[in-house]
């Protein structure tokens, strides 16, 4: 890491503690303001901050369990939303655990020192500090990113890197830099390497990368040609380690694999046992855990929209206002439910039209963008996702999961290459990381891709970052067709 990006990470510590001081402010002032509950005389507001000395250190804790001091972190706020909450939801607890200590009668009769404040806090309080100190964390992370990328390009703090191998792994990596991560990566060059798959413009060949980093004085060194021989790669990292330079590689398929395994002895022999996924045990239970609550509840909140959409459909069309297709989910059929978009009978269109032209010409399905066989009000249904709203029954049933890849049509799946067939691991799901990335625009192998990635490194606070952003991204991107 570059001296510039530490002192970037390093200064999100005082800016916590800027957010958690004004959450301290805030607190004090709604409970003096907002006549919710009366403030009684035995528990009035805490005459300072003395608490701080303790609780930011715990606070800092959990946010560095969650990850959320590095530059991944620093660079997307928004994406790191779901740690956020759940490290300030932990640290509130524990302040409300102090607080609950401090009342208790062997604690108020000691007069205990620094548990004093406790025992004068009250419950309202710590509320109001969780709610502003979530917020204030994610706002003052999303000014503070503004600032960076503003220095970044102006030069300040971008990273240097140097590709080696002129492969289509290099050629994706430089098109995201150039693109999506315009403001952090500056590409300094291209070293030449066997795998010539792609015709890009190189600097030198992999024999010259001392000279070539001498000359360009890269501050990252990616290896972008996976079927590179190790005695190249060996050579590749002393180089880097001689410079001091950081050193990242794409892998090929069994380095990938290799990522998400388990150790376990037969006799006295070590063997490496690989993992399809994360979801087995615990974390099964813990999803589908989730799964039945939050579909359940969304169920009930949204049963006025199923109404008034059930009328609307009814008044402009027609026909029926659901929709069923048999979809697979772990090798079993089963029947996905959504609100009726299309005409009726559009399934017995599909092939007439898939002869016009299909968008999705690299991989097996189907999509068209002014498909004729869209109602009126089904484009809207679409573009806001509330077609989809039935599959929370599909959810509450285990049919599918809130989050997962999606749901496989059995036409579709016979023409999955093998590699496809990961995604077919666990259960689909109403939103996904593809969805989340943009998958009316991604290619079929880039949206296997990310989803092969969300099941190999499955976690709850994945999942719950992933329900945390699909509303933001429905409201503020078209996802017409998705």
């Amino acid at each position: 890491m570059k001296r510039i990006e530490l002192w970037f990470v390093a200064f999100l510590v005082p800016l916590d503690f800027l957010a958690v001081w004004l959450s301290v402010m805030t607190a004090r002032h709604l409970r003096f303001s907002l006549d919710i509950l009366p403030i009684g005389e035995n528990h009035p507001m805490p005459s300072g901050y003395e608490f701080l000395w303790w609780f930011f250190p715990v606070f800092v804790l959990f946010l560095a369990s969650q990850g959320l001091y590095s530059l991944v972190a620093l660079r997307r706020p928004f994406g790191a939303l779901g740690k956020i909450i759940s490290a300030s939801l932990s640290a509130s607890m524990v302040l409300l655990l102090a607080v609950l200590v401090g009342r208790t009668p062997f604690i108020e009769q000691r007069n205990s020192g620094w548990f004093d404040w406790a025992g004068r806090t009250s419950l309202l309080t710590v509320v109001y500090i969780s709610l502003a100190m979530m917020i204030g964390v994610v706002l003052l992370r999303w000014i503070y990113q503004l600032i960076i990328n503003i220095l970044n390009k102006i030069g300040v703090g971008r990273r240097n890197v140097l590709l080696i191998g002129n492969t289509a792994v290099a050629s994706d990596i430089m098109k995201s830099m150039s693109e999506k991560e315009a403001n952090y990566y500056q590409l300094v060059g291209i070293v030449k390497t066997d795998g010539d798959d792609s015709p890009l413009s190189t600097i030198g060949n992999l024999e010259e990368l001392p000279e070539i980093i001498q000359k360009y004085r890269p501050d990252q060194i990616i290896e972008a040609d996976p079927e590179l021989s190790d005695t190249k790669i060996l050579n590749i990292i002393n180089t880097v380690r001689d410079h001091h330079l950081e050193f990242s590689f794409a892998p090929n398929l069994f380095e990938y694999l290799a990522t998400n395994v388990t150790v376990s002895t037969i006799g006295n022999i070590p063997v490496l046992n690989l993992r399809p996924t994360p979801l087995d045990g615990w974390g099964k239970i813990i999803k589908r855990g989730l799964d039945v609550i939050l579909s359940m509840f969304l169920l009930i909140v949204l049963s006025p929209v199923f109404l008034i959409l059930t009328v609307i459909i009814k008044i402009t069309d027609r026909g029926p206002v659901f929709y069923g297709q048999e979809r697979i989910s772990l090798g079993n059929k089963f029947r996905m439910f959504k609100f009726r978009s299309m005409v009726v009978g559009a399934d017995k269109m599909e092939d007439k039209l898939r002869n016009q032209g299909n968008e999705r010409e690299d991989g097996p399905l189907f999509k068209m963008k002014n498909d004729p066989r869209v109602t009126k009000i089904g484009r809207f249904l679409r573009s806001s996702r509330l077609d989809e709203i039935p599959q929370l029954y599909n959810v509450l049933r285990g049919e599918m999961s809130l989050v997962g890849p999606r749901p496989h049509l059995q036409k579709e799946i016979a023409k999955y290459e093998n590699h496809h067939r990961k995604v077919l691991a666990i259960k689909p799901g109403l939103t996904g990381i593809a969805q989340i990335s943009g998958s009316s625009d991604l290619s079929f192998e880039e949206e296997v891709r990310l989803d092969t990635y969300y099941i190999e490194n499955w976690s709850i606070i994945k999942d719950i970052e992933i329900l945390l952003k699909t509303p933001f991204i429905v409201i503020f991107k078209d996802r017409s067709g998705c």
